[in-house]
């Protein structure tokens, strides 16, 4: 990594803060649903070239655990050495590619400067139907994820030919108001081309090595500012639960949250081995959407005014182990 001085490192800080909310305000402002554009329930950022977020824009901040994992979902399925310029991938599969929920989608589209792989541009957005039980999805009564609606793997949504019509039909098909849904997807999609094309100026305003660094030194910011505050609180362990009344199959069985918070010096590792197993009815959470609401709350508790990044989560050791409410194996469904 190159050495950036102080003041160009602010400035392009600052215009790649400029793009995350470029992208959120067209999310908002194109968006078909009230959901979207009245509830802004989605959210649009930047990663960097492995997934990591960088820069999250919106009011719901844990999704930026999953900016990661569906960006990773990609580049499993698409090389990086493979991706094109124009292309745009989605996926809404919660254990696939991170999603909180099944109605869920992230819109994920490769930034390029001069045929070179920068980063990403990501969107997580709810959407106001994609079949299932019940109108809406993700009914009480779904007993596992395929009760939730549609699942789509990642998969390529448009290039440089245009949008591809036949996930476009396959999407319709499986929606109770498909023109809402496809007008929401289209707004996440083209957000992300719209941030995209920014930090590809961005590069050639500044230069391509200097963006990877400012871009590098924002979430290194963010660790170092953690791991600060935590050397500040005393050393120890310990532990706190919560309980959901049931799930909604087992009436009788509340649902147990437990976590074990252990402290030493300047790391902290959150436990919730002990947490309840994972459940029949759809209160289950992806380990993703764990993590990130345990890391805003350390958040809160360290300092509110630290950017929510990566470097949030390289602060923080987690053990979540498969198999509870917290981790569920597929295919249990899963919702907040």
């Amino acid at each position: 990594m190159m050495k950036v001085d102080p003041v160009t490192t602010e400035i392009v800080a600052s215009r790649l803060r400029e793009i995350a909310s470029s992208m959120e305000y067209a999310l908002y402002h194109s968006g078909y649903s009230p959901i979207l554009r009245e509830s802004k329930d989605g959210t649009a950022g930047l990663t960097d070239r492995e997934g990591r977020v960088v820069l999250i824009s919106g009011g719901l901040q844990y999704h930026f655990t999953a900016y990661q994992q569906a960006v990773q979902a990609v580049l499993a399925r698409y090389p990086a050495t493979r991706l094109k310029p124009g292309e745009s991938f989605i996926t809404n599969d919660p254990y696939k590619g991170g999603s909180p929920h099944a109605p869920d989608f992230v819109a994920v589209t490769p930034a390029f400067h001069l045929d070179t792989l920068v980063g990403f541009g990501v969107s997580l957005a709810h959407k106001s139907d994609i079949g299932g039980l019940v109108p809406g999805s993700s009914g009480a009564a779904a007993r596992e994820i395929y009760h939730d609606g549609l699942l789509l793997p990642p998969v390529r949504f448009q290039s440089d030919a245009g949008i591809d019509e036949a996930i476009e039909a396959v999407i319709a098909n499986n929606s109770r108001v498909p023109d809402v849904v496809l007008g929401d997807l289209r707004a996440q999609v083209g957000c992300t081309r719209l941030g995209c094309a920014r930090l590809s100026a961005l590069c050639d305003e500044y230069g391509r090595d200097v963006v990877r660094d400012v871009m590098g030194s924002l979430i290194a910011l963010t660790t170092q500012r953690v791991r600060s505050e935590l050397r500040s609180w005393r050393d120890g362990s310990s532990q706190a639960e919560g309980f959901l009344d049931h799930d909604g199959a087992a009436k009788e069985r509340p649902v147990r949250i437990h976590v074990q918070a252990t402290k030493a010096g300047e790391h902290l590792q959150l436990d919730f081995s002990f947490s309840s197993p994972q459940t029949a009815g759809p209160v289950n959470l992806v380990t993703c959407t764990t993590q990130a609401a345990a890391l805003l709350a350390v958040l809160a508790t360290c300092d509110p005014s630290i950017p929510v990044n990566f470097g949030l989560r390289e602060a923080v050791d987690f053990v979540i182990p498969e198999g509870l409410v917290v981790n569920p194996r597929h295919p249990a469904t899963v919702n907040l």
